[in-house]
């Protein structure tokens, strides 16, 4: 086998960077189960796993992971006899951590709705049984789930009082990793004074243990978005407010939720508005001491208008969204996403996410760790999810004379560094899998690649934390 490499040149104490993404192939991660909005987590070695509904009334909820370079066959996560709610707007959620990994949604049974979860511990590759999170025979709706680095998890949906009124948003805690849920925690209608979207979905982040509910409230037809903050791992929401200044009057349901991420010690918001007459995907950070919101953003875009269904990720410096966006002429949707590399919230970079232009590509979603964004979207073309990915690339600027070389090249069955002491290196193949990982101590170090496949693949170095280069590698036997 023989390594082509690159020979790069890094300085250790002061970096600038020019910044790419590279992208990958679509692959697709299942058709023939049907495709309805797809959401994604990562596991160990960032291996992700996706689920989705696989259509309205009966059809199950599936769940496939990445193995190797091709999706498993997707396994039905929902037992007989509950019939999963699923629809474009709103379905099933996951969170993972580690080979943890949680999947829940609601669906209907015995005159009742409620919320259920199940539980994987060995990467998404089986699941136990079914738990009711809500309690039996209740009117709960349209649920969420979030994690956080610990292992925490936090489920968010929305109950009512007898005869469907009254609906508001509450979020239950789990202290077992979701074998039991405690009682949960009202924490919207006490903030609002006033019932909530009765068909927008919410969205509950968790960071440590601040907790962030996002919803759409609805004050006598003023549908804007709302944030309830909890410092106390969900114990309570004391604080939370209107955090979008658009002031968008209808008499009828947006079925649009929010999505939300805290990035670089701040909270990002992304939502849907109509307020200007057509449909137009927004960013805007809330600060969690008193909710207040900061100037909105709108999305760039081809049409600038008809977006929907925003989702956000990043880590740094690095923010990403997606949505969908309806263009005139085409056959539906696209889905698109919009991006920076500077911590500005105002994303004035973008990208037409899938690659396939045929049929509608819609409801996008994404998560970011390691330097890559992992997308899945819901494939009209194909009937099925499509799963890509986007690796940010960055070139260092050597402003010590101390440099890390790469070498030989090409190589045979090892690569040898020298200058990449304290630093951990991680080699990606296109999907983002994590092929290999590897603490370096010394001066000079050796990392074997005698394995490796042929193919592309990307070589990072990360100091304290932080990624300070990712460089594209060719394989060749």
């Amino acid at each position: 086998m023989k390594l082509s490499i690159t020979v790069v040149a890094l300085f250790l104490t002061s970096y600038t960077f020019s910044q790419e993404l590279f992208w990958s192939t679509e692959t697709e991660v299942a058709s023939g189960y049907g495709n309805l909005r797809p959401r994604i987590a990562l596991t160990s070695n960032n291996v992700p796993v996706v689920v989705w509904g696989g259509g309205t009334g009966t059809q199950p909820v599936y769940v496939s992971r990445l193995n190797g370079g091709a999706f498993s066959t997707p396994i039905s996560v929902s037992p007989s006899g509950i019939n999963p709610y699923t629809a474009t707007w709103t379905g099933p959620d996951i969170a993972a951590k580690g080979d943890s990994v949680w999947v829940i949604y609601d669906a209907g049974l015995n005159g009742g709705f409620d919320v259920y979860c199940v539980v994987s511990n060995d990467a998404g590759m089986s699941f136990s049984d079914t738990v009711n999170i809500s309690g039996y025979s209740g009117l709960n709706r349209f649920a969420s789930i979030g994690g956080n680095i610990n292992g925490d998890i936090a489920v968010s949906y929305m109950t009512h009082d007898a005869n469907w009124t009254n609906p508001h948003y509450v979020v239950s805690n789990s202290a077992d990793a979701g074998t039991t849920w405690q009682i949960p925690i009202n924490a919207s209608e006490a903030l609002s004074g006033a019932e909530v979207c009765d068909c927008c979905p919410s969205e509950i982040v968790l960071n440590g243990p601040d907790q962030v509910l996002l919803f759409r409230d609805n004050n006598a037809n003023l549908r804007d978005m709302w944030a309830s903050f909890s410092s106390d791992g969900g114990g309570s929401f004391p604080i939370g407010g209107d955090v979008d200044n658009a002031d968008w009057l209808v008499n009828v349901c947006p079925a649009s939720g929010a999505h939300g991420a805290f990035i670089n010690n701040n909270f990002y918001m992304v939502w849907m508005t109509g307020a200007s007459g057509t449909s137009k995907a927004m960013i805007t950070t809330v600060d969690k001491s008193n909710a207040n919101s900061t100037t909105n953003w709108e999305m760039p875009g081809t049409q600038q208008g008809g977006q929907n269904y925003p989702r956000i990720a990043g880590e740094g410096n690095t923010i990403g969204v997606v949505y969908q966006e309806y263009i005139s002429g085409s056959p539906g949707q696209e889905c698109y996403f919009a991006y920076t590399f500077n911590g500005d919230s105002k994303l004035d970079s973008s990208a037409l996410l899938n690659a396939q232009s045929l049929g509608s590509q819609s409801n996008p979603d994404l998560i970011f760790a390691d330097g890559v964004f992992h997308f899945v979207y819901q494939n009209s073309y194909t009937g099925g999810v499509t799963y890509r990915t986007a690796i940010v690339g960055s070139v260092g600027v050597n402003e010590v004379n101390k440099t890390i070389s790469i070498l030989p090249n090409p190589a045979v069955n090892e690569i040898k560094l020298e200058g990449a002491s304290n630093s951990k290196i991680h080699i990606l193949n296109q999907l983002g899998e994590i092929t290999l990982s590897k603490n370096v101590y010394n001066e000079k170090e050796s990392i074997d690649c005698s394995q490796f496949a042929t193919g592309t693949y990307f070589i990072q170095v990360i100091q304290n934390n932080q990624l300070v280069q990712s460089k594209k590698i060719v394989v060749m036997r």
